[in-house]
């Protein structure tokens, strides 16, 4: 699987970059006149700005603006957090709990305990072992644990790999919620919200052959 400075979202990377460049050029460049579309900026860097803007306008606006829904967490997502789930969704990263023997349910335990994290010298926040089995589903998908008891079921693979700024998504949110570390188990929320993400980041990877194509339309 790709990362994401080689692969689809590496445009949003690009955008964000290249942006910061436009609108925060130099204020002794301002002072004497110069201004990214003249001669003093690189003609190669303002072609490239306005064609991987291009990548948010126009037809490809749609696309921008799902993507951009997809990587806020704070923003619900259709068929993705609510409770109108998308067929090909359905099952994944689900909060799942082992009975004890002889009991047909049992209660979740919210407690992370499965040594995600931990506090290295000077308090620092390290990231641990943490616990991944196979996935009920079998080849391809992974049971990532909170505990002995309770775990989040298939997620696919390449979900709980994926890699965003260089680290891996879904185990970095673990890490930091290790139970020793925040002192209290997660809320329902929170366990829901790990769920969401392995929804986001599955439907992110479904759209790569699209996203692929439409930035390679843009530059």
């Amino acid at each position: 699987m790709r990362g994401v400075e080689k692969g689809e979202l590496g445009v949003f990377r690009k955008v964000t970059s290249l942006n910061h460049e436009w609108n925060e050029w130099d204020e002794s460049d301002a002072q004497q006149g110069a201004h990214p579309t003249n001669s003093t900026y690189p003609i190669r860097k303002i072609r490239k700005i306005r064609s991987i803007r291009g990548f948010l306008c126009g037809s490809r606006a749609a696309l921008g603006k799902q993507l951009a829904a997809l990587l806020d967490p704070e923003t619900p997502v259709p068929g993705v957090t609510d409770l109108k789930v998308r067929d090909e969704l359905k099952g994944l990263g689900e909060l799942t709990v082992k009975a004890a023997e002889g009991q047909k349910k049992a209660d979740s335990d919210l407690n992370l305990t499965a040594r995600w994290g931990y506090a290295g010298q000077g308090g620092v926040t390290m990231p641990g072992p943490g616990k991944v089995t196979s996935g009920t589903r079998g080849e391809g998908y992974l049971d990532i644990h909170l505990n002995e008891t309770t775990r989040w079921k298939d997620v696919p693979e390449p979900v709980w790999k994926y890699t965003l700024g260089g680290y891996q998504v879904l185990k970095k949110w673990l890490i930091y919620r290790e139970a020793v570390l925040l002192g209290h188990p997660l809320t329902s929320d929170e366990a829901q919200q790990f769920t969401h993400h392995v929804r986001r980041v599955a439907v992110i990877l479904a759209l790569s052959d699209e996203l692929d194509a439409h930035y390679a339309a843009s530059v």
